[in-house]
């Protein structure tokens, strides 16, 4: 406990006066981010929104202290030590208030208190910045800091007129903008200071641009901020309040009272950094044995201060009275103008909100000419428009019944040169009394009473170009606001030309959304024409298949892409062969589609081929076979599934392909559906020649046994020759075999005879099907069947059998004879049948579930979009700016929704066709979910994630994989473990090292997967029976599972419903043989 000296009895603030009990007190075991949480709500809730000035004058004190049960103080926690902490690179996360405290701080005993200016002495005496007071138990009372010092000492502060240059720290730490917070917090760490002011290094001086503080940073830990790419001109507090060094520090005190800040920038007057003065720097000048005398003194001159300040205020009511009644008739003038500026701010007010409340241009420029002319009393106004040889047209006129009208007429002044264009870029106001009296060139008078214009005012309307090049907008004098008297002078009023002046920019802002929403007007038609297309695309082809498949998908393809002709094409056997053309809304025929320089071939060639301009120069007898001149072609291949190119698919147009890129994705989609209707056809052609070659097999084969009956001999001899032959006793022992049963099986005569069938048991069939066998023989019948049986060298081979049971005289069997005839090729033809009708199905199954799923989300983000475009466009001009906001973000989000879903096919269409881009690099795993964690909570605030790390300190962070494809994988588990639990159920995301692999998992707690879907989980647009209304295309875990078999990892699912789902994903930590880059 520290005791303060003894100073002498004057009279100063008492403990209570200087002492801060608004702290926040938390046990030692609170963990360190929700002591961040509550430290930063526990400020806002002491300093609130419409708060009166005494309640709110003293600043906060930004520290926790850590207590026991008895509110004894353990140890204090203040914003630097959190910002060491950041700058060090330490994690919050998991730690609590003991981990990073200063245990037993330095405190105050209540009856150890004498005076004020102990209390100074002991803090710079310890360099501390919070004092914890404590009572005689021990127990804590408050906290003494320089923000409470200085509210008490604000009478001693008068005592020392020190200026700022006196005690400025001119040793200022500063960075620029473009450095991160985590740098900034790095420079506090190092220097022990408690901020960073951000500047622009000129070439005359250092500029200050805005200041970061210790409690800027606290804050932004807290709200989860990766303040390693945050830069600091992001978050710096801008504008900044200074002083210059010619300042008391008394202004200062004022300043920081005032504006509730801790410390103020010193600047020269050239605004050039010149120091910054602190909290601390104004407790500084408080020397206790200096001030005990000051004080006295200024005590003894109270009294005669006082009786001087009486005869002082008698004589001040006199000179008051009179300055009273001088003031009241100066108010009553001023009043007067006021009322009149007061009506003509209304009377702009009212027109320009009747200018902002259409977008149809002629009206705004008809309601402006219309409403000044009224409101100046003026003969004419006008609205002139520049074309781009400077020759003005009058597109809107206000005029008086005796004035020319000029509306409609283009006016060509030859007097006006490009020098005035930069002047009225500039916003240079051309104001003329009278034309007789200006200086002007004679053609120019000429033209002026011509257009009958005596005097007049011309205000340039400027509007802004935004440009790829610039980091400013360009500048564009659009045309001219004119007011004019017709046939006599006028002096013009300065009310009249500011008027005009704010009319023209109203008029600017208007002009600029009248083009803005035209041009949204024409982007939107556009949009909605090509998801029309795209659509009529997707339904045109899906429900098509044989040979008007590929006909409808080249029709389709054409009108979707709006070019002039679409063609795919099989190749096989070296031979190029034309499936389906569209030219011109119409099939077509070409004249020769085997040209040596066919683009085809280079399309076969390299997969890809696109000549986006001049097909015909660089393909002259491509081009000449088809009835227009083609500027362009872009064509991709149709590949099978061993990636072998089998056609090719291509579009032709007579305009530049602009965008390559997106018709070359749309291509690659209908592509691959094309590749497979191909195969399927080629498939089902070859299974028809298969069948036809079997039904020619059996006829034979009947018509060779018929011929064999013709002799027992014959019958023998046929046999042996294609039959294969065994004969066993009753017990199944072999006694006889054939050479065909010997070749067949692989064993010799003398390895058979005397053994049992079980030798060449392949283990396929069940112990059920040879009980049946033997039950049907012994009751004297023959038995026919399919056996699957295992030669010596373990080859599998199928037997037709036939096995007839032989009676002797008595009737009893004395053995059996089995003919089997090998089916081993036919089998496996029909293995070969079943599979390709299998994928046929698979197919046709994938297609259908494509529609329905295409179908149902894609129309969910189109209605939405349709609807909120309705309304802007319908009721547009009534809706707030925050409702029309909510509408955009409702189209943007539906956009997202739209291309997401778009990259989830993609993706998946990539992976089912084994072009899945995999490009593994070394990464630290942990900083790579960190950020994805983040940005998650983000994005759900009302979402808790609960993200825990579990590694050994001694093993390495990295692991070597695709960041892309990393990223679908934990994208696609968090979104699913969201979508399908509760809002207010958490979720448990954990990372665990182990010494070759590491695993990711990620829990929830919400319906659970039913145990007859868990079996289909990864199958491509497969969903739960139970997901009821929630939305999703059934990609998500199939997309997730090829991205892992990716990295040659594992995924597993444990999921009960009503309970909750765990999704585990174990990878390596290195691919064996890779050697990847380094992230």
């Amino acid at each position: 406990m520290t005791k303060v000296s003894p100073a002498p009895s004057i009279y100063l603030p008492a403990l209570a006066d200087i002492l801060d009990n608004r702290l926040l007190a938390v046990p030692p075991t609170t963990p360190l981010v929700h002591v961040l949480e509550q430290l930063t709500q526990f400020s806002r809730q002491l300093c609130p929104v419409g708060a009166e000035q005494q309640d709110v004058s003293r600043e906060t004190n930004h520290c926790a202290i850590a207590v026991d049960e008895h509110q004894r103080p353990l140890g204090i926690i203040t914003e630097r030590d959190v910002v060491r902490w950041i700058a060090e690179g330490q994690s919050l996360a998991g730690r609590t208030l003991q981990e990073l405290m200063t245990p037993n701080p330095i405190r105050l005993q209540t009856n150890d208190y004498t005076d004020i200016f102990a209390v100074i002495e002991l803090m710079q005496r310890q360099q501390i910045r919070h004092l914890p007071v404590v009572d005689v138990a021990g127990r804590l009372q408050g906290v003494v800091t320089p923000e409470s010092l200085r509210w008490v000492l604000q009478p001693v502060n008068l005592l020392r007129m020190r200026l700022l240059s006196e005690v400025m720290n001119s040793a200022v730490v500063t960075a620029s903008p473009e450095v991160t917070v985590l740098q900034l917090a790095q420079q506090m760490a190092q220097a022990q200071i408690s901020c960073v002011v951000i500047i622009n290094a000129l070439a005359d001086g250092v500029k200050p641009l805005g200041i970061v503080t210790e409690w800027d940073i606290l804050q932004y830990q807290t709200l989860a901020l990766n303040l390693a790419s945050l830069p600091a001109h992001q978050v710096m507090s801008s504008p900044l309040l200074t002083l210059q060094p010619s300042h008391t520090l008394w202004d200062a005190h004022q300043l920081m009272q005032a504006k509730r800040i801790r410390r103020v920038v010193i600047t020269d007057a050239q605004q050039r950094l010149q120091g910054i003065v602190t909290q601390t720097s104004i407790l500084q000048p408080l020397c206790s044995a200096d001030l005990y005398s000051i004080v006295q003194v200024l005590q003894q001159k109270i009294t005669h201060l006082e009786s001087e300040k009486r005869a002082i205020l008698e004589q001040r009511t006199s000179e008051l009275e009179q300055q009273v009644a001088q003031r009241t008739q100066a108010l009553q003038a001023q009043t007067q103008r006021s009322q009149e500026a007061s009506q003509r701010e209304r009377l702009l007010t009212e027109i320009a909100r009747n200018i902002r409340q259409s977008l149809d241009l002629p009206q705004i420029l008809a309601t402006t000419v219309q409403e000044v002319r009224s409101l100046l009393a003026v003969d004419r106004v006008f609205v002139l428009q520049f074309d781009p040889d400077w020759q003005g047209q009058v597109v809107a006129e206000s005029v008086g019944s005796h004035g020319r009208k000029l509306l409609g007429e283009t006016i060509h002044d030859p007097c006006f040169a490009p020098d005035w264009i930069d002047p009225y870029l500039q916003g240079r106001i051309r104001v003329v009394d009278d034309i007789y009296q200006a200086q002007m060139t004679n053609c120019h008078i000429e033209l002026l009473e011509a257009l009958q214009i005596r005097a007049k005012i011309l205000v340039p309307i400027v509007l802004p170009t935004p440009t790829v090049e610039l980091d400013q907008p360009q500048l564009k004098l659009w045309g001219l606001l004119c007011a004019n008297q017709c046939n006599a002078a006028r002096a013009w009023q300065p009310f009249e030309m500011d008027l005009l002046e704010r009319l023209a920019i109203q008029v600017a802002i208007a002009i600029q959304q009248s083009q803005l929403y035209q041009q949204s007007q024409t982007e939107l038609a556009e949009r909605q024409r090509a998801e029309t297309a795209l659509r009529n695309l997707v339904k045109g082809t899906a429900a098509v298949t044989g040979e008007d498949f590929f006909p409808a998908l080249v029709k389709h393809l054409a009108t979707a892409l709006g070019v002039r002709g679409a063609i795919v094409s099989s190749w096989t056997h070296e031979t190029l062969e034309i499936l389906g053309c569209w030219i011109d809304n119409g099939c077509f025929e070409p004249s020769s589609d085997k040209a040596p320089d066919s683009p085809h071939l280079q399309t076969l060639k390299q997969q890809y081929f696109c000549c986006p301009a001049q097909l015909a120069l660089h393909h002259p007898q491509f081009s000449a076979a088809y009835p227009f001149r083609i500027e362009s072609y872009l064509g991709v291949s149709l590949l099978n599934s061993r990636k072998q190119p089998i056609g090719t698919l291509c579009v032709l147009d007579d305009q530049v392909i602009y965008h390559p890129e997106r018709t070359e994705a749309i291509l690659r989609v209908f592509a691959a559906r094309a590749a497979a209707e191909l195969e399927r056809q080629w498939a089902l052609e070859r299974l028809q020649n298969l069948n036809q070659t079997l039904e020619s097999w059996v006829i034979k084969r009947t018509s060779a046994l018929q011929q064999s009956l013709k002799a027992l001999s014959d019958i023998k001899y046929a046999l042996d020759q294609t039959a294969i032959i065994a004969i066993t006793d009753v017990e199944g022992v072999i006694t006889d075999v054939n050479d065909k049963f010997c070749e067949i099986s692989e064993y010799s005569r003398e390895e058979l005879l005397g053994q049992t069938h079980r030798l060449i048991n392949s283990g396929h069939h069940s112990t059920e099907f040879f009980a049946t066998l033997w039950q049907t023989i012994q009751a004297g019948q023959v038995w026919h069947g399919e056996i699957k049986n295992r030669a010596k060298s373990g080859r599998y081979y199928w037997v037709s059998t036939t096995i007839v049971p032989f009676f002797n005289e008595q009737g009893e069997i004395f053995q059996y004879l089995a003919i089997r005839l090998d089916i081993t090729e036919q089998k496996n033809a029909e293995s070969a049948i079943i599979q390709l009708l299998k994928k046929e199905r698979e197919l046709s199954e994938l297609k259908s579930r494509f529609v329905t799923m295409a179908s149902h989300e894609f129309r969910t983000p189109l209605s939405l979009i349709s609807s909120s475009t309705g309304i802007l466009q319908d009721y547009g001009d009534r809706l707030s700016t925050p409702k029309k906001q909510k509408h955009l973000d409702r189209i943007q989000g539906a956009v997202k929704q739209i291309t997401q879903l778009i990259e989830d096919v993609l993706t998946f269409n990539h992976a089912a066709s084994a072009q899945l881009p995999f490009k593994p690099v070394v990464l630290d795993l942990i900083e790579f979910c960190t950020a994805l964690w983040v940005e998650f909570q983000q994005r759900y605030p009302e979402r808790q994630i609960v993200w825990q790390v579990h590694k050994p300190e001694t093993q390495s962070p990295s692991i070597t994989a695709d960041p892309q494809l990393l990223d679908k994988i934990v994208i696609h588990l968090l979104d699913n473990a969201l979508k399908y639990s509760a809002v207010e159920s958490p979720i448990n995301w954990d990372l665990t090292y182990q010494p070759t692999t590491v695993s990711l998992q990620i829990r929830d707690r919400g319906i659970g997967i039913p145990p007859n879907d868990q079996a289909h989980l990864f199958e491509s647009f497969h969903r739960s029976e139970n997901v009821g209304t929630i939305q999703g295309t059934g990609l998500g875990l199939a997309i997730v599972k090829n991205c892992v078999d990716l990295h040659q990892g594992q995924i597993t699912v444990d999921s009960t419903e009503q309970i909750g789902t765990t999704m585990t994903v174990e990878l390596p930590l290195a691919l064996p043989g890779d050697q990847p880059d380094h992230a």
